[in-house]
């Protein structure tokens, strides 16, 4: 019984040392340049419509991502910033996302395209491997 006891304690022992002894490997949060890019994109999505609500009216492609954080023309009602800290407008391969209002990417020029050229860096406005967020 005595040997059996001690046989339990010593493989016990065995793996407590082997648990301590492997390194831990922490999970790592992975996200490809495209989900990257896409999650940026609607960050920036929705600031743009709290213009919009605040404003009614949507940045002309002139101003650009800007009235995001400043008020351009002393446009009424705008009050931002409208993020707390001012984030890169480039995505994954360090182009500038687009921006244009009004749009002729898709029928409905009533708002706004937010989109990144994509991996093969051609605006295909909205076609191909563009990157954007669906309008309403």
């Amino acid at each position: 019984m005595k040997v059996k006891v001690l046989g339990c304690f010593i493989l016990l022992g065995a793996l407590l040392l082997w648990d301590l002894a492997t390194p831990r490997q922490t999970p790592k949060l992975v996200m490809d340049e495209t989900r990257t890019t896409t999650y940026k994109i609607k960050f920036l999505d929705e600031a743009l419509r709290l213009v919009k609500e605040d404003t009614n009216i949507y940045p002309k492609t002139s101003i650009g991502l800007n009235a995001i954080y400043e008020n351009w023309d002393n446009t009424k009602n705008w009050q931002g910033p409208y993020v707390r800290k001012k984030i890169s407008t480039k995505d994954s391969w360090g182009r500038e996302l687009i921006y244009k209002y009004p749009h002729n990417c898709v029928n409905n020029t009533d708002s706004f395209a937010l989109y990144s050229v994509g991996k093969n860096g051609i605006d295909e406005c909205l076609e191909g491997d563009d990157i954007y967020v669906e309008q309403d």
